[in-house]
């Protein structure tokens, strides 16, 4: 809790919640309540006010008292103590039975011991205790440190390599004792290892600890021109690590091939069945208008006749099929993938004057079909945060133009579907107009 958010209020609230163990909801009255402040390292007399509610000029008060306080001792820290009195039947009712149980308990003669027993001593723990002991104990952990380091020191200045035959001049080593042009080198760890145990009493400046000695001729070994290099691969290891890798992509890129190439299929044998079955439906309507049976000419209907002399043969308007509702996620569902990038590219190019855009565009054409990627792929660039974008950068097309592949495709959608509207006017005015016939 901080000054500014310091209230006495709060204080209430947690006696209440702590005296209500031993109140059992009973009703209790307040007889005396005291604020103590005093520093945390027992620096001069403690501060007390005496307050009788918890209200908000008694909070003041308090907080005057703290930067009174402050004020006399700046810098040190300060703890505020209260003492709360209060006065309770519950209480007094469980002090008086616990006497009564005490004094009822019947003497055993021979447990009473011919002298007083001999009460542990207990050392009152305080705040102030609490922070020597951490004190004493940080203090003593600096000084290891500050040992330990000036070991370290020693290591370094007595086992700087000044051997210029030696791979490993003007760094560490330790020479072995037995053949001096053996040396090991000598790591940052293994320095801090050293230090450590010449600060425990396990080693010293001229004797190294046996675990590290063990470690040097046994695994890490002497320092010579060999092992400072790396270790060489033959031309056969290389020749079959490279050989494997191209073997693995070539895998990949058949299997990549073989499942588009097996999406490929399903799309056009699904397009095949979707188209059968318009043609179908549009057919319906023209079988059945000669199901029909014969009406009066003189009735208007729906059915026309010709007027030569020749008998009467009733005949159905040809009559315009319902358009499918258009999609917003492909260009024409009909139509392959392939084919509909191959005249996406064609209808972009023919359209370009600029050569040099005209040869951007070619170039990101072979590489699209290389690729073998789709429609959606090519959206996906319009995001320079996705896996198509970076593959497409990857593969030497321009950041403008894999951004603007999807409003290219969106601007061709729009030219395809017009041309469509107006081929279907057009039809129908050529259905309507091309008879003989009249109604």
């Amino acid at each position: 809790m901080t000054r500014r958010s310091f209230d006495l209020g709060v204080v209430e609230d947690q006696f209440h919640d702590q005296i209500i163990k031993y109140t059992d909801d009973e009703p209790f009255t307040f007889e005396t309540c005291t604020a103590f402040v005093k520093s945390m390292s027992g620096r001069g007399r403690q501060l007390s006010h005496q307050f009788d509610d918890f209200s908000i000029t008694e909070t003041l008060k308090v907080l005057d008292l703290i930067d009174n306080k402050r004020e006399a001792h700046p810098g040190t820290a300060l703890c505020v103590l209260f003492e709360i009195k209060v006065a309770c039947e519950a209480l007094i009712s469980k002090k008086k039975r616990t006497a009564i149980s005490t004094a009822q308990q019947p003497q055993d003669p021979i447990s009473i011991p011919s002298s007083p027993p001999v009460l542990p001593t207990q050392i009152r723990s305080t705040r102030t205790t609490q922070l020597l002991e951490e004190a004493a104990i940080h203090e003593a952990r600096r000084d290891q440190i500050l040992t330990a380091g000036d070991f370290q020191r020693q290591l370094m200045q007595k086992y700087q390599c000044n051997d210029r035959n030696c791979t490993n001049y003007n760094n560490f080593c330790f020479p072995n004792p037995m053949d001096n042009t053996q040396h090991y080198n000598i790591l940052a760890t293994q320095h801090e290892l050293w230090a450590n145990r010449i600060a425990s009493g396990g080693a010293t400046i001229e004797n190294p600890p046996d675990e590290l000695k063990q470690y040097w001729t046994k695994k890490q070994g002497s320092i010579n021109r060999d092992s400072r290099q790396p270790v060489k691969k033959n031309n056969a290891q290389i020749m079959e690590q490279f050989m494997e890798m191209q073997t693995k992509i070539l895998m990949e890129q058949m299997e990549a091939m073989q499942e588009k190439q097996e999406r490929r299929d399903e799309e056009k044998e699904r397009c095949h069945l979707l188209r059968e079955q318009r043609d179908l439906l549009t057919q319906i309507p023209h079988q059945m208008a000669y199901l029909l049976p014969q009406r009066s000419t003189t009735s208007l209907s729906l059915l026309s006749f010709k007027t030569d002399k020749t008998p009467a043969r009733f005949e159905a308007i040809p009559t315009t099929p319902t358009p499918r509702p258009r999609s917003s996620s492909s260009i024409d569902s009909n139509e392959d993938e392939y084919d509909t990038l191959a005249k996406f590219f064609t209808w972009k190019i023919n359209s370009i004057k600029n050569q040099d855009r005209k040869k951007k565009w070619e170039d990101a054409q072979s590489t699209i079909f290389a690729n073998d990627w789709s429609i959606r792929e090519l959206r996906q660039m319009e995001d320079d945060k996705t896996p198509a974008y970076q593959r497409a950068i990857k593969a030497g097309i321009s950041d403008g133009l894999a951004r603007g592949f999807k409003r290219e495709l969106r601007q061709y959608r729009q030219f395809v579907r017009r041309v469509h509207d107006e081929h279907a006017a057009a039809m129908a005015l050529g259905a309507l107009g091309g008879g003989n016939s009249t109604i």
